[in-house]
């Protein structure tokens, strides 16, 4: 099951998917539970299995970092992995 389509099946009651509005004056469905802060978002929801990454950036700016030592990083209680530059082969957006 796509991303997508997982979204739409948590949100089937929220929303119609009828979006042959253009045009005309319409209401949103969800309005009242996004006023109001009860609409549960995407990322309000906790899957089994799920993780969370932190990125930790250089506080020098343009510097050449030499080395990263993550063995205390790998240490620590709950970590299942430690990624760096080398694991990204083809970074194109300076993004991991």
């Amino acid at each position: 099951m796509s991303s997508i389509e997982f979204r739409k099946n948590l949100f089937a009651d929220e929303r119609d998917d009828d979006l042959k509005e253009i045009g005309k004056p319409t209401i949103r469905q969800d309005i009242l539970g996004h006023v109001t802060g009860r609409t549960a978002y995407y990322d309000d929801y906790l899957f089994d299995g799920l993780l969370h990454m932190r990125a930790v950036r250089s506080p020098h700016h343009h510097a050449q970092i030499r080395s990263i030592d993550t063995s205390v990083a790998e240490k620590m209680p709950g970590i299942r992995r430690v990624a760096t530059a080398k694991d990204v082969p083809n970074n194109l957006n300076t993004l991991l």
